[in-house]
């Protein structure tokens, strides 16, 4: 029972307590910077100028941009335009920045196939939910690999 105390339960436990950290941390962060930015906080759901996408994904166009990423279904010029938007508004430009280093991330989260629909807070979310749990979960995942090889089994 030791053994499997040691090589799974723990740190699974481990792991389990980290992602629910880094929730509550980046939980109390993005409620930080958007009492710290109520004015942005606030235009997320409002349409840019050309009313053909919102502030929210304007910002999140412009992280995706910074990190390399196509954006599934936006050419380049719609990918430029958002860009410009963003970086042609400071406190927006601030905003978006300040995401990117509340997720205590490198890069923004990889756009998905349906990014139109979802908003900063479900990327916010999937950050830790789906980006980081493997992460977290990296040394119990390679504990279970080993221990339920197919040698061993």
């Amino acid at each position: 029972m030791k053994w499997f105390e040691d090589n799974l339960i723990r740190p699974y436990t481990k792991a389990i307590a980290a992602i629910d950290k880094a929730k509550q941390t980046t939980k109390t962060d993005f409620k930080a910077l958007n009492k710290a930015m109520p004015k942005q906080a606030k235009s997320m759901g409002n349409l840019i100028p050309s009313k053909d996408y919102t502030n929210d994904q304007a910002v999140r166009v412009y992280l995706w941009n910074k990190a390399g990423y196509n954006v599934p279904g936006l050419n380049e010029k719609e990918v430029n335009k958002l860009v410009a938007y963003v970086t042609g508004n400071p406190e927006l430009g601030i905003y978006a920045d300040a995401l990117l280093a509340i997720s205590k991330s490198k890069k923004w989260l990889k756009p998905g196939e349906h990014w139109d629909v979802q908003t900063i807070l479900s990327d916010i979310n999937n950050l830790t939910e789906k980006g980081g749990r493997k992460a977290y979960l990296a040394n119990w995942i390679e504990n279970v690999d080993a221990i339920f090889s197919e040698e061993n089994m």
